[in-house]
């Protein structure tokens, strides 16, 4: 991806290349002393554009697009190409869609409803046979699975009904040993 995007700056390259070599003679002749300063600042332009362009890829292969963005802007502002203005509208639009606001879940279809519901059944099931047990930590755990799976106000005020009876039987088990 990287060397496509280099690729397309190449036709810039070539340019530079070709205007060295053309202000070269130039510079070396003192009566074409403004045609060459003209050439050397269009080439200084030309390779300072290059140079914002590179940075911009460096920046959008590591993932800141805020940065290339900002570099492909300015090297516009030295060398105006279509091609990097189409790569700052499609970095731009990137940008955009990573801070926009998730949109809603989507709503549960009917299947997927019905297996929540399984689900939740299966687990206030395991929930009573726990406390059958005696085993009041389980039993809580599965009422509170069951419960984030589908909402029953009965479940729920059974399930606070064992959370208190837990609290109890720990508050009483230091009482035991003060009547031993």
């Amino acid at each position: 991806m990287t060397e496509m995007r280099c690729l397309r700056f190449l036709p810039i390259l070539l340019i530079l290349l070709f205007l060295q070599g053309a202000v070269g003679p130039l510079l070396a002749s003192p009566e074409t002393a403004p045609a060459a300063s003209e050439g050397a600042q269009r080439l200084s332009r030309l390779e300072t554009a290059a140079l914002l362009r590179g940075r911009g890829v460096a920046h959008e292969d590591a993932g800141r697009l805020e940065n290339a963005v900002r570099n492909y802007e300015e090297s516009l502002l030295f060398f105006p190409d279509a091609e990097v203005s189409q790569r700052i509208d499609l970095l731009k639009k990137t940008l955009a869609e990573r801070t926009a606001p998730l949109s809603p879940p989507a709503p549960l279809l009917p299947e997927a409803r019905v297996s929540r519901l399984e689900k939740a059944r299966a687990l206030r099931e395991e929930g009573k046979s726990a406390f059958v047990r005696g085993e009041l930590h389980d039993a809580a755990r599965f009422f509170e699975e069951s419960l984030s799976l589908f909402e029953d106000p009965e479940l729920s005020r059974f399930a606070g009904a064992v959370k208190n009876e837990m609290e109890l039987a720990s508050s009483l088990e230091g009482l035991e040993e003060l009547f031993d």
